[in-house]
């Protein structure tokens, strides 16, 4: 019968032997690259001999500090996972975001063990929290690391359930308001710009402006608070803005502005209408600093404050109350798609054509006028039809 081969960082059979007259134990073992080596050691007893030899074996295939094993808990896993995806320096949008998602992960999975990772148990989590493509992209990246580690022979992530998708019902083709539509909220906007808080102080707010720029631009709302006065040229014979940054939030809540936009198609020069042209001009003059909007203390504005409480409140109570300022962008796409093409306003927004085709274009609500055409050709196929 064959001998059964030694395994990659394995040994086999300790044997007692006498080397150069002295007490000895030796045995075989196959190092990390499968070469079957032999380690032999020596002392003034056998079992002495023994217990030295199995030392050194323990020291040849003893695992770093940051190595993983089947007994590693998950939680331990994404923190050694999470310093090696910090190390790729990615965006600090993404890390704020990832930070919230590895906080559910953790509290949901963290005191499992890698080899009681079964599929079933991590569809469970997935369905137990209102998972997200991060969610996933998490536990995918940090499965597949305790597998390069060896403490997972199968990524359970590669058979789990996919994402549910959207009951055909709750799946909403883009709804754009018109250029009227618009106007109507660019009046709501003034009135509140120019009305009064709560303390009786009037607000001096600039929503009025900054919806002119998104209706003249259909950039993103954060594109468009980004903007400093480097970005605009208005001594060109045709005024432009050019699109190349976006403000972010940073781990602490801190507002700053991100040096390139969401994505490689944002980064994009426009040219400016005449209303856009007027506002930036009024406000060039008005301006103190290289911020188009800055904020009452001229830093930047919070996101949170804009859509949720100047935006959300001036249109609370009409008849617009819900639309957001990503609806602005849909109302430019759709004016950009009808008058010339989709691809057009899909680089108006900074979107791949797809993209805006299925978030942005609000479809034709009627066909288009082929009757010409159809007569025509039924004609040239059927030249003597009688008609009652």
């Amino acid at each position: 019968m064959a001998r059964e081969r030694i395994r990659t960082e394995e040994y086999g059979k300790i044997r007692r032997i006498t080397w150069k007259g002295k007490p000895a134990a030796d045995a075989y073992y196959r190092d990390s690259a499968g070469n079957r080596k032999r380690i032999l050691r020596t002392a003034d007893t056998w079992p002495r001999a023994e217990r030295a030899l199995k030392d050194a074996l323990k020291d040849l295939f003893v695992e770093s500090e940051s190595d993983l094993t089947p007994t590693s808990t998950v939680a331990e896993l994404i923190d050694l996972w999470w310093l090696e995806w910090l190390a790729s320096k990615p965006a600090v949008q993404t890390v704020v975001t990832y930070e919230s998602r590895k906080r559910q992960i953790v509290k949901g999975l963290g005191g499992v063990q890698l080899r009681e990772c079964t599929v079933p148990r991590v569809d469970r989590f997935l369905k137990s929290v209102k998972q997200s493509k991060a969610h996933r992209t998490i536990l995918r990246a940090a499965f597949g690391l305790a597998v390069r580690h060896g403490a997972m022979k199968h990524n359970p992530m590669h058979n789990v359930a996919s994402m549910p998708a959207k009951a055909r019902s709750e799946r909403r083709a883009p709804q754009a308001p018109d250029a009227a539509a618009v106007a109507e909220m660019l009046t709501l906007f003034r009135a509140w710009d120019r009305g009064k808080d709560g303390r009786g102080v009037t607000r001096n707010h600039p929503l009025e402006d900054f919806g002119k720029i998104e209706f003249a631009t259909g950039a993103r709302t954060n594109e468009v608070l980004a903007l400093t006065w480097d970005d605009i040229d208005l001594d060109a014979k045709q005024p432009t803005v050019t699109i190349r940054a976006t403000l972010i939030q940073d781990e602490h809540g801190k507002v700053l502005r991100q040096e390139f936009p969401k994505t490689e198609n944002s980064e994009r020069r426009l040219l400016l209408p005449q209303f856009a042209v007027e506002v930036l001009l009024r406000r060039r003059v008005e301006s103190y600093n290289e911020k188009v909007f800055p904020n009452g203390r001229g830093g930047w504005i919070q996101d949170a404050n804009f859509r949720r409480r100047w935006w959300h409140e001036a249109l609370k109570g009409s008849k617009y109350e819900g639309i957001v300022p990503k609806d602005f962008r849909k109302a430019v796409a759709t004016l950009v798609a009808r008058q010339m093409d989709a691809k057009t306003a899909s680089r108006q927004l900074g979107n791949t054509e797809t993209v805006a085709l299925k978030h942005y274009i609000q479809r034709a609500a009627e066909g288009p006028d082929a009757t010409a055409l159809l007569e025509s050709a039924f004609r040239s196929a059927v030249p003597d039809v009688e008609t009652d």
